[in-house]
């Protein structure tokens, strides 16, 4: 998975792309991390939601997700 597919797809910042982003695992969690730090409010949840989703795969995400 192109990393830069992922980043630009979470822009959608909808349900559907959480939850493809979520299945995608721990090749996500990189790119979902620097999406935490986005502007849009919506992109950081939906980021934030898709980790959720990866588990324990995405325990590298901890201390961007307490920022």
């Amino acid at each position: 998975m192109n990393r830069h597919v992922v980043v630009r797809e979470i822009d959608r910042a909808d349900p559907a792309v959480v939850d493809a982003l979520g299945q995608i695992g721990v090749v996500a969690v990189e790119p979902l991390i620097e999406a935490l730090g986005w502007n849009e409010p919506a992109q950081r949840v939906s980021a934030a939601l898709a980790l959720g989703q990866i588990g324990r795969e995405a325990k590298s995400a901890g201390p961007a997700l307490e920022k």
